[in-house]
């Protein structure tokens, strides 16, 4: 054990639930990589499908499956079982649903190489959806920052607070020491948005991200099992990590963009709840109103049109902004 150990530098974890449509193209595009120092460890999540089939057809010395008896909300404790049982020094992930390029593992390699204080770093990525061509992700097209280079703690916020998170589940890659130190995902805690407030965690414990807008990864949308309930503001795991790191936050201005980051993804559950016309003023509690007076004015607004009215305006501003 200890050789293999010392020969593996990532660790790709995948955790599996009723995958057996994709998993087996997820796999070959992580054995495909023109990096060969990995191991793939796969977390079977209590699938009921015939995905444990579909991995039980590589024999492969890089491959590690595990299994749990209970599936998990977002598959977040399947990826801290697959950390816990890793042998490489960087941890990376990948959902059994979307694929990488070959130079994926090569591309964030290349990061580590170049800055050894690394400890987050990350890639870009391709969206795929039903009938339409890849395209880029918004942070990859966006031109406020360097093709590649470091984005401090305050700069993540600032591009999250616009909604252009610089990683993604499938392009992230962390010293597992760093992990190991976090705590890993929220597991048992929430339905949905662990992976960000982990994110939001891992960057403010290592004070920077070392990127490149390079994509090496598809995420495909068109298979997504994303809860489509309206989710709860109570359950969402970025206000309840904002909230931790506010408390022990000193700085006003990073204070403020903490407080935007988190408004952001909160405004995008008022927007699901405006969609099926159930937005009330009791929401409004959850908003940070110091750091964007103006929304919060114009969710309060929002909040006391009749439900009719709230699906007619959700409709009126998707057809204004797409």
């Amino acid at each position: 054990m200890n050789n293999r150990k010392e020969s593996i530098f990532f660790s790709v974890i995948i955790p599996v639930y009723n995958k057996e449509k994709h998993i087996r193209r997820c796999i070959n595009s992580v054995l495909n990589q023109n990096y060969t120092s990995y191991e793939i460890v796969i977390v079977n999540d209590s699938s009921t499908d015939k995905s444990l089939d579909e991995i039980n057809q590589f024999s492969n010395s890089n491959i590690i499956v595990l299994s749990r008896k209970e599936p998990g909300p977002g598959g977040y404790a399947a990826r801290n079982l697959g950390a816990l049982k890793a042998n490489g020094d960087w941890l990376t992930f990948l959902d059994a649903d979307d694929e990488w390029l070959e130079n994926h593992l090569s591309s964030i390699s290349n990061i580590i190489n170049n800055n050894s204080e690394a400890k987050v770093v990350s890639t870009s990525w391709y969206i795929s959806k039903k009938n339409s061509r890849l395209r880029k992700c918004r942070f990859s097209v966006d031109n406020s920052l360097p093709q590649a280079g470091v984005m401090s703690f305050a700069q993540f916020l600032d591009a999250g607070a616009k909604f252009m998170l610089p990683m993604h589940t499938n392009t992230i890659g962390i010293k597992k020491d760093l992990f190991d130190l976090s705590g890993g995902f929220p597991a048992g805690l929430f339905m949905r948005g662990g992976d960000v407030s982990t994110w939001l965690k891992l960057v403010s414990l290592s004070g920077y991200l070392y990127y490149t807008k390079a994509a090496t990864a598809v995420y495909h949308l068109e298979n997504s099992t994303v809860a489509a309930n309206t989710p709860s503001i109570l359950q969402s795991a970025i206000l309840w990590q904002t909230n931790i790191l506010l408390k022990d936050c000193n700085s006003y201005f990073n204070r403020l963009k903490l407080k935007k980051f988190a408004n952001t993804y909160t405004s995008y559950i008022y927007l699901k709840k405006l969609k099926n016309g159930n937005l009330n003023y009791n929401d409004t509690n959850y908003f940070f109103y110091e750091a964007n007076l103006l929304r919060y004015i114009f969710i309060i607004i929002l909040s006391i049109f009749p439900s009719q009215l709230q699906i007619l305006t959700f409709k009126l501003i998707k057809h204004t902004f797409s």
